[in-house]
């Protein structure tokens, strides 16, 4: 993982946002240096990391070896600053891919522009109640009833959207080959549903059945154990994955959501 110092820095923490670029970088092969944002202590409200990017979000990208000319891009010595996950993928991706396309991201201009379709959807319509069932329930932000009632609600569109996408694809998502549009996806599919109690391969079965294709990828499972094992892996320890549960159900309790799928 770690890289020579003019290469690839990624600032990021083991959130679903998180999670996107690692698996990325794992499933490309690139080496780079991992530097872990503590959220829980608010590093990412710190000027150091609000240089980087102003909106205090995790993750950026510094890539050391593509100098800008612009001065405003948060780093000294002009390297390359890129926020945004769904930039930083296709940022990696394109990278990689050259003339003949490559892991990731095909060269084909209609196949490259469908995965980014996806990627987008996913920042569009999955990011905002992926980011509010898991500050809600793993960090126990403050979120009223009625904001976490419609992450659920908006959270289960998505899951039918996309089991419905996978069951006209047959496979990943777009381009007939796993892509930065299945990466986007993945993590927070892997915590919603566990946090949210539901039975995915029951409710979602397409859905599910990509899920699991994906978890057996060994890049997407490097990806999701940096720079701390996600819990919800199935060979992770029981403990971790029991107390976060246990804390997100006493949460919902309070709340008193309706998690159950519409009739």
């Amino acid at each position: 993982m770690a890289s020579e110092a003019g290469g690839l820095h990624l600032y990021s923490a083991g959130t679903p946002n998180g999670h996107k670029a690692r698996i990325a970088l794992a499933e490309l092969m690139l080496p780079y240096t991992l530097h872990k944002v503590d959220l829980a202590a608010g590093a990412r409200k710190q000027p150091d990391f609000l240089r980087l990017n102003p909106a205090g979000k995790i993750p950026v990208l510094i890539d050391r070896n593509a100098k800008v000319p612009s001065s405003g891009t948060g780093s000294p010595d002009g390297s390359f600053v890129l926020p945004e996950s769904g930039a930083i993928m296709f940022y990696l991706a394109d990278a990689k891919a050259g003339a003949k396309g490559a892991s990731l991201l095909p060269a084909d201009r209609v196949a490259r522009t469908e995965c980014l379709s996806w990627v987008l959807y996913q920042a569009a319509h999955l990011e905002g109640p992926t980011h509010t069932v898991v500050t809600g329930l793993v960090f126990g932000m403050p979120h009223s009833a009625e904001t976490m009632q419609e992450a659920v609600e908006d959270m289960r569109a998505g899951f039918r959207h996309l089991d419905a996408r996978i069951a006209q694809t047959g496979g990943w998502l777009a381009a007939g080959q796993f892509s930065i549009a299945d990466v986007a996806c993945i993590s927070g599919v892997l915590f919603c549903s566990n946090l949210l109690g539901m039975d995915l391969r029951a409710e979602y079965p397409r859905l599910g059945a990509w899920l699991d294709a994906a978890l057996a990828r060994p890049a997407v499972r490097q990806g999701l154990k940096t720079p701390e094992p996600c819990p919800f892996l199935a060979e992770e320890a029981d403990t971790a994955r029991k107390q976060m549960l246990q804390a997100a159900r006493r949460r919902l309790a309070r709340l008193g959501l309706q998690l159950r799928a519409e009739a």
